[in-house]
């Protein structure tokens, strides 16, 4: 299932991440491009802790994917890489994957869920699915970049 796994990963957070923002204003970051860098994130997940990384699936198909972190000491459970390939977007299997994973914490004793989005409107789409499960902001944050 990696492969597929890398892949969906990489195409969600495409014109989101901001390793390819660094990329597109800077050049290659490393010895990798962004695509790289996002598939190792979410592979560097799933052999850390395969339990926490759920996949859906339609007709032997995976068509989505979401990573998921508990912290017990202060019962927050991390929503981490999500995504759903983008030919099956719009069927609620985002949806679904977020109300799985909500109830592993509750299961798990979490009080809090976390999820963090970008605020720039290539983001817009994961804001909505965040808060079309209940997600309420909390902050907002900017991230600044210098070149050295």
């Amino acid at each position: 299932d990696l492969p597929r796994i890398r892949e969906i990963s990489v195409e969600s957070f495409d014109g989101v991440t901001a390793n390819q923002l660094l990329e597109q204003r800077y050049g290659q970051i490393g010895d990798r491009s962004w695509r790289e860098w996002k598939a190792a994130e979410i592979e560097g997940a799933f052999r850390r802790e395969p339990e926490s990384v759920l996949v859906a699936e339609q007709a032997g198909t995976i068509v989505g994917v979401i990573s998921y972190r508990l912290d017990q000491r202060r019962r927050i459970g991390h929503i981490g890489n999500n995504g759903v390939d983008p030919s099956h977007q719009g069927q609620g299997i985002g949806t679904w994957m977020y109300e799985r994973v909500l109830e592993i914490f509750r299961e798990a004793g979490m009080r809090f869920a976390e999820v963090s989005s970008g605020l720039d409107g290539a983001a817009a789409r994961a804001r909505r699915a965040d808060e079309k499960v209940g997600f309420e902001p909390l902050t907002s944050s900017v991230r600044y970049f210098r070149e050295l």
